[in-house]
């Protein structure tokens, strides 16, 4: 049985690791039996001597699994292996090399442009809250994985002119789903890992005033793969979904 380290919500002052999410998704998907060890952020995942560290992620940050013995880190990585070694996960990815290359393509597109864009648009976004203080920062770098690439409070002309950018950037992102989407129904000719991993990602602008009603084909995307019952069990995709409808953002 799969063991699935994770953050989740109801513990954890930043409720929970989105991108962990992915492959209890996967995992849902498939009907795979897995489970589930709940980790605490602060304590547990990211101070350097810690056991979760030493032994399973040396990055310290969650996804890890641990399949019989073999343990295995970084959320793309998981879910290339899902679908390799489980025969009911195979169809969730294409066969075929070229179109095998496509879906990586946007895996990795996730980890290294809309990702980062969106972790740039939110910290910024939030810290022009009269409430937002200090920890509020530390806690989003910290899940962040550590990444000290924000300075945010020296300048607030300096600040709204990086958020603008930052906002033009990930609507440039989420654009360019729209038009990769069209009229089809998933990210490839299928419903794949693709669409699992930009899914939780893309669903989190709702946090922020990103009008993902402007993005049709986003949009009707999302709500579909909240009708689905891996994403419908998932609390903080529904969360932003929800959150979405309710500010008329989706």
């Amino acid at each position: 049985m799969i063991k699935f380290y994770t953050i989740l919500p109801e513990n954890d002052d930043l409720r929970g690791a989105r991108q962990a999410t992915k492959i209890s998704i996967l995992l849902q998907e498939i009907g795979e039996t897995f489970e589930t060890i709940d980790m605490d952020r602060r304590r547990e995942v990211r101070p350097r001597g810690s056991d979760y560290r030493k032994n399973l992620n040396p990055n310290g940050r969650v996804p890890a699994i641990d399949d019989d013995g073999f343990v295995l880190w970084e959320v793309g990585a998981i879910l290339n292996y899902i679908v390799a070694s489980r025969p009911q996960a195979r169809a969730l990815k294409p066969t075929g090399e070229r179109q095998a290359a496509r879906c990586d393509q946007w895996l990795y597109w996730e980890g290294t442009t809309i990702t980062p864009d969106l972790i740039a648009y939110l910290t910024l976004l939030v810290s022009r809250d009269a409430s937002f203080v200090a920890s509020d920062l530390e806690g989003m770098v910290l899940a962040a994985g550590g990444a000290p690439f924000l300075l945010v409070g020296a300048s607030k002309e300096n600040d709204e002119a990086a958020l603008i950018q930052a906002r033009e950037m990930l609507n440039f992102d989420i654009d360019l789903i729209d038009q990769t989407l069209g009229g089809n129904e998933f990210i490839l000719q299928d419903f794949s890992i693709a669409d699992i991993a930009l899914g939780v990602v893309i669903a989190i602008a709702l946090m922020g005033d990103i009008e993902l009603r402007r993005y049709r084909n986003v949009s009707r995307w999302l709500l579909g793969l909240a009708e689905r019952p891996s994403f419908r069990n998932t609390s903080s995709f529904m969360d932003h979904i929800e959150t979405g409808q309710r500010n008329g953002l989706l």
